[in-house]
């Protein structure tokens, strides 16, 4: 039975939701078990080679020792005997210890890119494409097909060549809704036979055509100017789908002998001790690197843990936990920000009433201090104050945005102009987070409590899960969630996050619980549909998703509570080490340890 949540009981709850900083959206963390130290074990030598390196010269005065794959080590890096880098691997959800290519958004997508070499990349700066697999990409003017030439370098580990039939094959087993491929939809959904694969009434997509060996060439049924952004991803990276076929969840396991394109390989994977280990690709293909001897994986989820080790010199980088932020003082090079789209936010969702009335929505916006709700999730500064809904790592986004400055006057006229008068005879308002992240819990605290405060709404029920309501979940009022894209387009951003058939305001019906209830404005969804149709050069496609924002705005939809900052949580000594907007390693082949 529900009941109403006091203010007490409410900040009881956030309390025990812990110290984790990363949202568990689908199932909670595993406690971990301390992991033993590594830092003392000697490092075992790196896999042979298929074709042994001269050994290297001594180092000089002018020249720099080797690597263990035989490249020359850049001038400021440690000994060979050093280039071990101690990475932690961790889940944020329901997510386990695993390197499955084809698991695209899984834990394992920020080391994709190790073992596979994207089609395409986007620099640090989330701007400009490099190629990866795919040296070069254009299309017809309609922006309808799209020709790839793969280099002829591209090989494979057992040093065969990367063919387009390869990279044919792996997106159509991506596409196969065996292999459980959670945002294959998101990538290749537009291209011309992936419904009809997806729903298993053919085996081959007719929109990839394998031009010959080093040209693959892609129609799509819609459009699309920023297809070549869309597969710029470690998701989409080829694989030997011969390989993987039939058995996606074990081929990637050292003892059935894979193979890969990155600049390293799996060579051990323990799943009981959460232990693995990689080493160079014999047959690396770029003309750097890798530079590494051995990379070392541990799984551990607990961030308190990961402190500790941090403290006791066992690991070298975590990226995707972050530790406590009273470790800034002794380590600030685990606290360097980087770029990373998508944070939450809280929907209010027109389907369900009172929120169905924009006047109450613009009231229950209104009377809100957001500067006293930033303070209260992010006590520690450790976020950066947002008051508009395309991220700040986009490019495209509006300099000096004004919008929802505290007015409880205008709040109260507002909720007085409704169809219920006033906060008397309004129904009940039903808040759910989706999850127990402590900055969330304490800024919706704060929410609640200006409601109440200034506009005398006190029939307000709160439960944390979405599943704890029942047959009441569509009657839900607010919801938290993130708008998710790996790529910084604001009108792709927008599609999914605010046009009526984007994976957020989209209703399908029956037991659903769509995170903006079926939010639907035609003329936000002329404009992003404006700016989609536009090449990704062209001002006009800022612009437009320029417009569909403030238009979205003025329907008062959404409540900040700010974006907190992302880490990249690595030793300063581990050089090149650098997300892409796809949270897949930008050439992880670079990376070195320096002297230290």
């Amino acid at each position: 039975m529900s009941t109403k949540v006091s203010r007490r009981e409410f900040l009881r709850v956030a309390a025990l939701a812990g110290a984790a900083t990363v949202i568990a959206a689908c199932g909670a963390t595993p406690t971990a078990t301390p992991v033993p130290p590594t830092a003392t074990k000697p490092p075992t030598a790196a896999a042979p080679t298929a074709t042994k390196p001269p050994a290297a010269a001594a180092p000089t005065a002018t020249q720099a020792p080797a690597a263990p794959s035989g490249k020359t080590l850049p001038a400021d890096a440690a000994p060979a005997a050093q280039q071990i880098l101690r990475a932690q691997f961790a889940s944020s959800g329901s997510s386990s210890f695993h390197f499955m290519p084809t698991a695209t958004g899984s834990d394992f997508e920020t080391w994709m890119p190790v073992f596979n070499v994207p089609p395409m990349y986007f620099d640090e700066a989330f701007k400009t494409l490099k190629p990866g697999v795919f040296v070069s990409w254009e299309s017809t003017p309609d922006f309808k097909v799209w020709t790839f030439r793969l280099d002829p370098k591209a090989k494979w580990s057992d040093n065969t060549a990367i063919t387009a039939a390869d990279c044919k094959a792996s997106w159509e087993l991506l596409a196969d809704p065996d292999t459980q491929a959670g945002r294959a939809t998101s990538y290749l959904g537009n291209i011309q036979g992936y419904n009809d694969l997806r729903a298993k009434k053919v085996q081959e997509m007719t929109g990839l055509k394998v031009v010959d060996d080093r040209t693959l060439q892609v129609t799509v049924d819609k459009p699309d100017p920023v297809f070549q952004y869309r597969i710029a991803t470690c998701h989409l990276a080829p694989y030997k789908a011969s390989l993987a076929k039939g058995k996606v969840a074990d081929w990637w396991k050292p003892e059935n002998k894979p193979v890969g394109s990155g600049p390293y390989l799996l060579a051990t994977y323990d799943a009981d001790k959460k232990e693995a280990t990689a080493v160079p690709n014999p047959n690396w293909w770029k003309d750097e690197g890798p530079y590494l001897s051995k990379i070392t994986f541990q799984f551990v989820p607990d961030p308190e843990t990961v402190a500790t080790m941090f403290q006791n010199n066992q690991l070298d980088t975590s990226p995707k936990s972050p530790v406590s932020i009273t470790l800034k003082a002794k380590y600030p090079d685990l606290f360097r920000t980087v770029k990373a789209v998508g944070f939450n936010l809280f929907f209010l969702r027109p389907m369900a009433e009172p929120t169905d009335d924009i006047n109450v929505r613009k009231a229950l916006i209104l009377s809100l201090n957001f500067q006293d709700i930033f303070a209260a999730a992010f006590p520690d500064k450790d976020a950066e104050f947002v008051t508009q809904l395309i991220d700040p790592d986009i490019p495209c986004k509006e300099a000096n945005p004004t919008w929802y400055k505290q007015d409880i006057a205008a709040a109260k006229a507002a909720l007085a102009a409704s169809k219920w008068g006033g906060p008397d005879k309004l129904p009940k308002i039903r808040v759910c987070p989706r999850g127990n992240w402590p900055p969330m819990n304490r800024a919706l605290e704060v929410v609640m409590e200006q409601w109440r405060k200034n506009l005398g709404i006190t029939n307000i029920e709160f439960k944390q899960q979405v599943t704890e309501w029942g047959p009441d979940a569509r009657k839900l009022n607010l919801l938290r969630d993130d708008i998710v894209v790996r790529f910084p387009d604001a009108p792709t951003y927008l599609r999914t996050g605010i046009h009526s058939q984007g994976e957020m305001a989209f209703d399908p019906g029956g037991d659903a619980v769509p995170i903006m209830g079926g939010y639907k404005n035609p003329k936000v969804d002329e404009l992003i549909d404006q700016a989609l149709a536009l090449p990704a050069t062209d001002p006009k496609r800022c612009e437009l998703a320029l417009q569909a924002q403030k238009v979205f705005m003025d329907d008062y939809m959404v409540i900040f509570f700010g974006k907190p900052f992302s880490y990249l949580t690595t030793r300063d000594y581990v050089k090149n080490l650098i997300f892409g907007p796809d949270r897949g390693l930008i050439e992880p082949w670079k990376i070195y340890i320096a002297k230290h």
